[in-house]
């Protein structure tokens, strides 16, 4: 694909910064709106967008480097450099989802704002700003796919992208597509739903438990670095487990009790 939008000199301005960014201004502009349906104070969503961005990066370049540590360099400060010198890659989304739930719940205590009913608000949001980053990804060639035979598979051949070396050349699936539509419908979907009367928490429950189907699906057509596995699963799978668990159980829970 296209990793650079464009290159003066030694600059070079990423397709993936470019692609994230636009994902994080059409959340804000859509939160904007939810917030205003909501009776959110907006200038309160403005902080609160900062933290999350803030939350989302450090976690997910935490997770990254928890996950690939060993394989970043011989020393600490070379492993230490290799996280944080490219923002292209080097991110794992639920390292950054984390990130920013924690990074959310503190700021809606030191601010006394109800954090679930600011989740709900921003579910839809996230998987708006998650589909249009995954074709940032795209651009760049990380979260690539596996090689695949079908009219819908892809060929990366800049030598400047991120795809592995080894894949160079191969119709691969375009996860990162895949990944994208997936998010776009969720976004519909929760859109509606938080239109309508609902539990305290159980959109940002139906985004997480959504999400988690999605990206395990997704994960067994992947091709790049993914971690190391168990029971054949990536980590990014067992987490999805172990979350859809939990937001399964709440929206049992709560399926029959009045919103």
């Amino acid at each position: 694909m296209h990793p650079y939008i464009f290159s003066i000199g030694t600059f070079h301005l990423a397709a993936y910064g470019v692609l994230a960014a636009l994902g994080y201004l059409c959340a804000l502009i859509y939160s904007r709106y939810n917030a205003r349906r909501a009776g959110f104070d907006l200038e309160l969503l403005w902080d609160l967008f900062a933290i999350l961005i803030i939350g989302a990066l450090l976690g997910g370049k935490i997770v990254y480097a928890a996950l690939f540590w060993h394989d970043l360099g011989d020393d600490f400060l070379g492993r230490l450099w290799a996280t944080i010198r490219d923002f292209r890659n080097g991110f794992v989304f639920m390292g950054g989802f984390a990130g920013a739930v924690l990074a959310g719940a503190w700021y809606a205590k030191r601010k006394a704002f109800s954090f679930w009913s600011a989740a709900d608000m921003l579910a839809p949001a996230i998987a708006l700003g998650h589909a249009i980053g995954r074709i940032g990804c795209f651009m760049a060639g990380c979260c690539h796919g596996s090689p695949a035979n079908s009219a819908l598979s892809v060929t990366f051949t800049d030598p400047d992208c991120l795809v592995s070396a080894r894949y160079i050349g191969v119709p691969l699936h375009p996860t990162q597509l895949y990944e994208s539509a997936g998010n776009f419908a969720l976004f519909l979907a929760l859109h509606f739903m938080y239109g309508r009367k609902h539990k305290t928490g159980a959109v940002l429950a139906a985004y997480c438990g959504g999400y988690c189907v999605l990206r395990f699906c997704v994960e067994f057509l992947r091709g790049d670095e993914r971690g190391a596995f168990m029971f054949g699963l990536s980590p990014s799978q067992i987490a999805c487990i172990i979350v859809l668990a939990l937001c399964a159980g709440f929206l049992l829970r709560t399926k029959n009790e009045k919103a």
